[in-house]
């Protein structure tokens, strides 16, 4: 039995690394091209990103991560995962939850939408789209790594897999990657418990 949980604990640490590989090149081409790339470009560099994480997960298919199907569509749209992205970025609810909510007549859910729609048209011609209130680079390889053993890593490991895997090119502070970590769950928790 413990054969097939290393076998399976190293099918997880490789899809893992190679899911961060693929995000820390795709990261580090959209900066090579400038602080606000043009939509298209960064549309393509994503686009490459999106192909490399399908092989991966083909490669991989018994490695389903709840975390990911929970939080992203797997639709082959990408103007649909684009939005969903700004959503969950923006205000760390789920886009297709609200959209339930403006049914039904909420008109925070209706704002928070309505921004959303907003930042996409921004970002697809090109302007000035808010930064985020959390760091990206961050939030995307936590939110990757949730299911496949992030949380059980001491702060000083998990600042280690971050200096090794992390597109932002600096030193990681245990401490600082912790809180982060507890934040990225407590969000997940919350999108699972509408």
């Amino acid at each position: 039995m413990s054969g097939e949980t290393n076998s399976w604990e190293r099918k997880v640490h490789q899809a893992f690394r190679l899911g961060a590989e693929a995000f820390k090149e795709a990261m580090q081409a959209i900066k090579r091209v400038g602080p606000n790339p043009p939509p298209k470009i960064a549309q393509r560099i994503e686009g490459r990103l999106f192909s490399k994480l399908q092989e991966i997960w083909a490669q991989y298919p018994d490695l389903k991560s709840p975390t990911t199907g929970l939080l992203y569509s797997s639709s082959p749209d990408l103007r649909l995962n684009d939005v969903e992205h700004l959503h969950w970025r923006r205000h760390g609810k789920l886009h297709h939850q609200d959209r339930a909510r403006v049914h039904a007549d909420d008109l925070d859910a209706f704002g928070r939408v309505n921004r959303t729609l907003n930042d996409y048209v921004a970002w697809r011609r090109g302007q000035y789209v808010k930064d985020f209130k959390i760091d990206p680079d961050h939030w995307t390889l936590l939110e990757m790594g949730f299911d496949f053993g992030l949380n059980d890593l001491s702060a000083e490991e998990l600042a280690d897999c971050f200096d090794a895997l992390c597109p932002c090119g600096r030193s990681h502070d245990a401490d600082a990657l912790k809180k982060q970590r507890s934040r990225v769950k407590s969000a997940i928790k919350k999108a699972q418990n509408p």
